[in-house]
């Protein structure tokens, strides 16, 4: 249900041109279906969420993208697609002086490559 609002709303947004709504309904489309487990469809979502945040020059809504992305790379399997995106949200935190954040994400950047360490593919 939450996913037909969101593709709504950003189909609204669209109509009206107003790009930053579309953008972050974009985000939080991909953000549903990831929670959804939809993890492929998740993936394309902010994919074109943070590549429309990125054309608008909008870091926080770019980073959040990226963020995104990497959990959701992340859940399907792909932890060196989850540590880039992870890095370049770390990145985009630092950038725009959320140290808070970046740091959280620093944490599951550790983690990922452990992970990949362990699993040979580092």
């Amino acid at each position: 249900m939450d996913e037909a609002i969101d593709a709504h709303a950003r189909d609204l947004y669209r109509q009206t041109g107003d790009l930053h709504g579309e953008a972050g309904t974009w985000t939080n489309l991909g953000t549903a279906l990831a929670q959804a487990r939809r993890l492929d469809e998740a993936i394309d979502t902010l994919t074109h969420a943070r590549d429309l945040h990125h054309q608008l020059e909008n870091a926080y809504g770019e980073v959040q993208a990226w963020n995104n992305l990497g959990l959701a790379l992340l859940g399907c399997g792909r932890p060196s697609g989850a540590a880039e995106a992870v890095q370049r949200a770390v990145d985009l935190f630092e950038a725009t002086g959320d140290e808070h954040r970046a740091a959280l994400m620093w944490n599951l950047l550790v983690r990922l490559q452990e992970k990949l360490d362990a699993d040979g593919l580092s």
